[in-house]
C-alpha cells in the first residue's frame, strides 16, 4: 500500500517554467512459502503422487518501507508551447531523495539453518538533468542524465543463508547506477522514427554468482535502440525496432572488465511488423521477432552461449457489436527452438523448448 502527492506550481514566463514536487511513500509485506511433501511416496509411485506433509518458509517475511521527497522542473526556455510558436530549447530538472528500510525476523531455512533477523536502513539522494533541442518542426534532438537507486533482491539471498549468517551480514548499501543517454527523433507525416544510445555505470553493482552470493562490483552497461514506424497508405503500416545491449563487470575492483552473465544482458534483438487495414473494422497483423547470438566469457551461471531464433506471429482485431474480437497465432510456423532464459541456465530440468504454434482467441468490451 502507498500513495503519492504532488503539486505543480508555475513559477515564471506565464507557466514556461512549471515546477513539480511533492513526496511519496509505499509500504510492503512480503514472503514466500513452500508446500512440503513425502519424498518416499513421491519415489515409490514414480513420480506420480504428491503427499502433503507440511508448510515451510522458502523466503522469509519481509516488510520494506520506502519514502520520497522530489522536486522536478520544466523550463521552457523560449517561453513558447510548441516549435511552430517558436519553441526550441526545453530543459528538465529534478533532485529526489528517498529514505527505505527493510525489517526481517528470525527464520528457519528450508536446510533447517537458523538464520538471525535484522533491519537494514537505507537512503540515496538522486538527481536528473534533461534536454531537448528542436532543429526543425520534425526533427529534436536529446539529452538525459537521470540517476537510479535501487536494493538487492534480498530474498533471494536469505533462503538460501547459511550456518552463522545473519541478516546484518548484508551488504547495506543499495546500488546507485548514473544513466547517460543521447538521441535523435524525427516526426514526419508518414514516418516516426529514434535513435539512441545509452551508458549506465555504477559503482557498486549488485549481481548473483552460481551459487546465488551476492556480487558487489563496479559495473558498465551499454547499448543502442532504434524504432521506425511508416505509413505507406491509408491501409498499410510498417515497423520495425532494434536492440542491442551489452554489460561489464570488475569482479576484482582492478579495472579489468568481463562479460556481464546472459540473465542480466540479452542478445540482440530485432523486430518488425507489417499490418493492414483491410476493412474499416477488421486489421491483419503480421509481426516477426529475432533474438540473435550470445556467447559470454565466463565460467558459470548464465554464462552459457545463447543461440539465435526467429518466430512469426499473426494478429486478426475484428471490431464487432461493442467489443473487439482478437484472433491470434503464436509461433504462426511452429518454429522449434529455446528462450534465452532456457539457454543461459545451463539446467537441464530449466532447458525447456518454447510453445509451438498456439492459436489464441479474445473478446473485450470497452465501457
Amino acid at each position: 500500500m502507498g500513495g503519492r502527492l504532488q503539486v505543480e506550481s508555475p513559477l515564471f514566463n506565464e507557466g514556461a517554467a512549471r515546477l513539480l514536487w511533492g513526496l511519496d511513500y509505499f509500504h510492503e509485506d512480503t514472503a514466500q512459502p513452500v508446500s512440503i511433501y513425502d519424498g518416499a511416496t513421491f519415489d515409490t509411485s514414480g513420480g506420480l503422487v504428491f503427499a502433503k506433509v507440511g508448510d515451510r518458509l522458502w523466503t522469509p517475511p519481509l516488510q520494506l518501507s520506502s519514502l520520497g521527497l522530489f522536486a522536478q522542473l520544466n523550463w521552457d526556455i523560449s517561453g513558447k508551447r510548441s516549435y511552430a510558436e517558436g519553441s526550441r530549447l526545453l530543459v528538465n530538472g529534478g533532485i529526489r531523495h528517498e529514505r527505505a528500510g527493510v525489517d526481517v525476523d528470525d527464520f528457519t531455512t528450508l536446510a533447517g539453518n537458523n538464520i538471525a533477523g535484522g533491519n537494514l536502513d537505507f537512503n540515496a539522494t538522486l538527481f536528473n538533468l534533461g534536454v531537448v533541442f528542436f532543429a526543425t518542426q520534425e526533427i529534436s534532438l536529446f539529452t538525459n542524465f537521470s540517476q537510479g537507486f535501487s536494493l538487492a533482491d534480498i530474498g533471494r539471498v536469505l533462503r538460501n543463508a547459511p550456518v552463522g549468517f545473519s541478516v546484518e551480514q548484508l551488504s547495506p548499501e543499495p546500488q546507485r547506477v548514473n544513466n547517460y543517454e543521447i538521441g535523435i527523433r524525427g516526426q514526419w507525416e508518414d514516418v516516426q522514427a529514434s535513435l539512441s544510445a545509452f551508458y549506465n555505470q555504477s559503482d557498486l553493482g549488485t549481481t548473483f554468482d552460481g551459487d546465488l552470493n551476492v556480487i558487489r562490483a563496479p559495473e558498465q552497461v551499454y547499448g543502442i535502440e532504434a524504432a521506425v514506424d511508416t505509413q505507406l497508405s491509408t491501409n498499410w503500416l510498417l515497423g520495425g525496432t532494434l536492440s542491442w545491449v551489452e554489460g561489464e563487470i570488475d569482479l576484482a575492483d582492478s579495472g579489468e572488465y568481463t562479460d556481464l552473465d546472459g540473465f542480466r544482458i540479452p542478445p540482440l534483438k530485432l523486430s518488425a511488423y507489417v499490418q493492414n487495414q483491410t476493412t474499416p473494422s477488421w486489421s491483419n497483423r503480421l509481426q516477426l521477432l529475432f533474438s540473435g547470438s550470445r556467447n559470454p566469457a565466463g565460467d558459470g551461471f548464465g554464462f552459457n552461449e545463447v543461440e539465435n531464433y526467429l518466430t512469426v506471429d499473426y494478429i486478426s482485431s475484428i471490431q464487432i457489436g461493442t467489443g473487439t474480437l482478437d484472433i491470434g497465432v503464436e509461433n504462426l510456423f511452429n518454429a522449434q527452438y529455446f528462450p534465452v532464459v532456457s539457454q543461459v541456465q545451463g539446467i537441464n530440468s530449466s532447458y525447456a523448448a518454447a510453445r509451438g504454434t498456439t492459436l489464441s482467441i479474445k473478446y473485450a468490451v470497452d465501457w
